[in-house]
C-alpha cells in the first residue's frame, strides 16, 4: 500500500475513481486500485492492489523518489529518480 497525499487526492482524484493507470518513462503501464477510507472524520486515499507489482517491476529501492505527474483523473506519469545507494529492496 502507498498513501496518497490527502490534499492532492482531494483536489485531483474524484472519489468515483477506483483505478488509476501509472505510466513510467519507458511507456510501460500498471493498473493500480485507489482505495478511499475515513477515520475520525478524516479522509485518506492510498494505492492498494497493483502497487506492489509497480514497485517490483520498476525495481524501486528504499530512498528512490517517485514524482507523479497528473495527466488526467485516471492517469499519472511516474518519473523515478534513483538514489544510487545499495539499499534493500522494498518488496
Amino acid at each position: 500500500m502507498q498513501p496518497i497525499a490527502t490534499e492532492f487526492a482531494r483536489k485531483h482524484i474524484p472519489e468515483a475513481v477506483k483505478q488509476i493507470i501509472l505510466w513510467n518513462t519507458e511507456g510501460k503501464f500498471w493498473e493500480v486500485v485507489v482505495t478511499w477510507f475515513g477515520c475520525q472524520n478524516k479522509r485518506y486515499t492510498r494505492f492498494t492492489t497493483g502497487w506492489g507489482r509497480f514497485v517490483r517491476d520498476n525495481r524501486l529501492m528504499r530512498g528512490d523518489t517517485c514524482i507523479f505527474e497528473l495527466e488526467d483523473e485516471n492517469h499519472l506519469s511516474v518519473h523515478i529518480f534513483r538514489t544510487g545507494l545499495c539499499a534493500p529492496r522494498l518488496f
